[in-house]
Protein backbone atom coordinates (compact mmCIF):
# COMPACT_ATOMS: atom_id res chain seq x y z
CA UNK A 1 0.00 0.00 0.00
CA UNK A 2 1.57 3.26 -1.08
CA UNK A 3 1.72 6.13 1.39
CA UNK A 4 -0.64 8.99 0.66
CA UNK A 5 -0.12 12.13 2.77
CA UNK A 6 -3.79 13.08 2.35
CA UNK A 7 -5.02 9.77 3.73
CA UNK A 8 -6.69 10.40 7.08
CA UNK A 9 -6.65 7.72 9.79
CA UNK A 10 -10.45 7.77 9.92
CA UNK A 11 -10.66 6.67 6.27
CA UNK A 12 -12.69 3.45 6.03
CA UNK A 13 -9.85 1.60 4.29
CA UNK A 14 -7.44 2.45 7.09
CA UNK A 15 -10.00 1.61 9.77
CA UNK A 16 -10.62 -1.76 8.08
CA UNK A 17 -6.91 -2.57 8.05
CA UNK A 18 -6.60 -1.50 11.69
CA UNK A 19 -9.36 -3.94 12.60
CA UNK A 20 -7.54 -6.81 10.90
CA UNK A 21 -4.25 -5.90 12.58
CA UNK A 22 -5.92 -5.82 16.00
CA UNK A 23 -7.59 -9.18 15.34
CA UNK A 24 -4.29 -10.78 14.30
CA UNK A 25 -2.52 -9.35 17.37
CA UNK A 26 -5.29 -10.73 19.59
CA UNK A 27 -5.02 -14.20 18.06
CA UNK A 28 -1.22 -14.19 18.29
CA UNK A 29 -1.36 -12.96 21.89
CA UNK A 30 -3.73 -15.76 22.88
CA UNK A 31 -1.64 -18.43 21.15
CA UNK A 32 1.64 -17.21 22.63
CA UNK A 33 0.04 -16.75 26.03
CA UNK A 34 -1.28 -20.30 26.06
CA UNK A 35 2.01 -21.73 24.83
CA UNK A 36 4.50 -19.87 27.00
CA UNK A 37 2.86 -18.55 30.19
CA UNK A 38 3.59 -20.65 33.25
CA UNK A 39 1.56 -20.73 36.46
CA UNK A 40 4.03 -18.37 38.12
CA UNK A 41 3.62 -15.79 35.34
CA UNK A 42 -0.20 -15.69 35.20
CA UNK A 43 -0.73 -12.72 37.55
CA UNK A 44 1.85 -10.41 35.88
CA UNK A 45 0.49 -11.44 32.47
CA UNK A 46 -3.07 -10.55 33.48
CA UNK A 47 -1.96 -7.22 34.97
CA UNK A 48 -0.07 -6.40 31.76
CA UNK A 49 -3.14 -7.37 29.72
CA UNK A 50 -5.41 -5.12 31.76
CA UNK A 51 -2.91 -2.25 31.51
CA UNK A 52 -2.76 -2.73 27.73
CA UNK A 53 -6.56 -2.68 27.43
CA UNK A 54 -6.85 0.47 29.56
CA UNK A 55 -4.09 2.19 27.59
CA UNK A 56 -5.62 1.21 24.26
CA UNK A 57 -9.02 2.55 25.28
CA UNK A 58 -7.62 5.95 26.32
CA UNK A 59 -7.66 8.30 23.36
CA UNK A 60 -4.48 10.23 24.13
CA UNK A 61 -4.34 11.72 20.63
CA UNK A 62 -7.82 13.25 20.84
CA UNK A 63 -6.51 16.67 21.90
CA UNK A 64 -4.06 16.80 18.97
CA UNK A 65 -6.76 15.99 16.41
CA UNK A 66 -8.76 19.19 16.97
CA UNK A 67 -8.65 21.88 14.29
CA UNK A 68 -7.71 25.32 15.63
Amino acid sequence: MAHNANLHWLDTGVADINGWVILMMLILGILIGLASITTKEVTPFLIATIALIVTASANVWDSTDKDP
